[in-house]
């Protein structure tokens, strides 16, 4: 009998997440970055010229996250973060490379109710008048995550997992092998009524 040699599952739970964010808002004196620099000297539209903006971006930014982000006043906190309930949910697809290995591919969503994991909630173009408020985003910060993994089963007598076994093998095996002589269990040698 053969093995098993694709496996696909789903997974699904709910749990709990803490957070704290930080954002790289400073520059290395300490002063806010100068964003109205950025784009100077380009023709065109902004999307026309997204890659020099965001090569523009990249060099101006520090890699220090120095600056707390935006926090909820009324949530629990726990470790010095936020304190959320979170649901996850994803699916995988496992490929059997061998009796101890297997490659794994992964995808899960972590679904969090919340708009602050990121540091901010407000939208970047809040109207058509430049001096109209911002508005909070209308979208929460889910978290996704997709992993391709090698897996190996170490050790002398690792056995593969039995997720790739076929439930029916040992039955099967069995049933091929040759039978083994078997005595008359109808005798009664001594006379105790066991055979």
């Amino acid at each position: 009998m053969h093995a098993t040699k694709v496996s696909y599952y789903a997974l699904a739970g709910f749990g709990a997440l803490t957070y704290n964010t930080k954002i790289d808002a400073l520059d290395a004196a300490g002063n806010r970055y100068a964003f109205d620099n950025i784009g100077i000297g380009l023709t065109g539209s902004a999307y026309e010229n997204r890659k020099d903006i965001d090569n523009q971006l990249k060099d101006m930014f520090d890699g220090e996250y120095e600056t707390d982000g935006e926090t909820h006043s009324n949530r629990g906190k726990l470790a010095g973060g936020t304190l959320r309930g979170m649901a996850t949910a994803g699916a995988g697809i496992q490929v059997r490379l061998s009796k101890k290995l297997s490659l794994q591919i992964e995808d899960k969503v972590t679904f969090s109710s919340d708009d602050l994991i990121d540091g901010q909630r407000w939208q970047e173009w809040p109207g058509v008048a430049s001096n109209a408020p911002s508005g909070l985003t209308r979208d929460f910060d889910n978290i996704n995550y997709f992993s391709v993994g090698l897996n190996v089963n170490v050790g002398g007598k690792a056995v593969e997992p039995l997720w790739w076994m076929n439930a029916l093998d040992y039955g099967y095996n069995e049933m091929k092998r040759p039978q083994a002589k078997t005595e008359d269990c109808s005798k009664d040698a001594d006379g105790d009524g066991i055979s």
